[in-house]
């Protein structure tokens, strides 16, 4: 498993498949505004249809065409006010579900701008991002060893993390302790 981190906008990022937040109630994220805009205001229309509600850990995965990502992936992160690291967390679990057995070789998560409450410790860039990578770690781990059959090999093989320049410039120690990890 390839993981990598970009700052550059998800709207020149291709990927089979883009992960974007959606809230219950609240301002959109960064991500999910450029996502709507490059998608033609599609994620506003399927909130307006209620399709995608944005109440925590939901998810909506939505086939495109003619796109720079062939799906797009819209997780519900709940209210602003409510949006603690617990649930922020709940969130990313139903993400990671969503994308470990599924088609795509390359997802691009758009979810480390999204506001988190709390004190800078849990709430900071650098706390959704590591947050982040180790709950992939923690989704995507499968024991297999003891095993007869082995399970078959995922088609995921790249994870590429949405970052600001400033979060870009956060790829240290810190961060990259889950990469390795994951397997």
């Amino acid at each position: 498993m390839n993981f990598t981190l970009s700052s550059k906008p998800i709207s020149d990022t291709k990927a089979d498949c883009l992960v974007v937040a959606l809230p219950e109630k609240g301002d959109w994220p960064a991500s999910t505004t450029q996502a709507n805009e490059a998608l033609g205001g599609l994620i506003k229309t399927l909130q307006k249809n209620g399709d995608a509600t944005g109440k925590n850990a939901t998810t909506l995965l939505v086939p495109l065409e003619g796109r720079p990502w062939a799906r797009l992936l819209v997780v519900g992160t709940g209210a602003d006010k409510d949006r603690s690291p617990a649930n922020y967390r709940k969130s990313l679990i139903a993400m990671a579900s969503q994308i470990k057995d599924g088609p795509s070789k390359h997802v691009l998560v758009g979810l480390s701008d999204t506001l988190v409450t709390g004190d800078d410790a849990t709430s900071s860039e650098t706390a959704r991002l590591n947050l982040i990578g180790r709950t992939l770690e923690e989704q995507f781990y499968r024991f297999s060893e003891f095993k007869s059959e082995k399970p078959s090999q995922r088609k995921l093989t790249k994870v590429t993390v949405a970052a600001s320049s400033a979060g870009k410039a956060l790829k240290d120690a810190s961060i990259l302790v889950w990469l390795p990890a994951v397997v």
